[in-house]
């Protein structure tokens, strides 16, 4: 997958984070989507198409591994999408999560590239497993 260039960062707040666990409850499934990305919006699903490759998540249910991280910064979490000195960040979805990503030491996480967090076409939706850092390697919050 070639890189994109990363979306515009007043696209981000719009992104939307659903959550669910494995079937056996292991590993939380964390999906990030936009509710204006569809089949017609192609600037929205260029923005998330951007983030996936940038997180290095492939087409497909199959959440291969894909050496990326998540981070904990602050009592939130944050993701290295690929934009400069920014982060997408989000909070957790419930108290209990943060402590099942600790202990399975990451999560699956995927990309809609549909309105919805669970498309039905498997070229929809881009996944992989990222692990877990307690610290991010360099700062991404901007002063000020």
């Amino acid at each position: 997958m070639s890189r994109l260039a990363p979306p515009d960062p007043e696209f981000l707040p719009g992104i939307r984070v659903d959550t669910t666990y494995t079937p056996r409850g292991s590993l939380p499934v964390v999906t990030l989507f936009h509710p204006h990305a569809h089949t017609r919006n192609v600037a929205a699903g260029t923005a998330m198409l951007a983030i996936a490759s940038a997180l290095g998540l492939r087409y497909g249910r199959h959440f291969p591994r894909t050496g990326q991280c998540i981070y904990n910064i602050r009592q939130y979490w944050a993701l290295d999408y690929g934009h400069p000195g920014d982060a997408l960040n989000f909070f957790p979805p419930d108290p209990v999560w943060p402590h099942v990503v600790r202990g399975g030491e990451g999560c699956f996480l995927a990309v809609s590239l549909e309105h919805e967090p669970r498309p039905a076409d498997e070229v929809r939706i881009l996944t992989g497993r990222v692990a877990l850092r307690d610290r991010a390697p360099r700062e991404w919050w901007r002063a000020g």
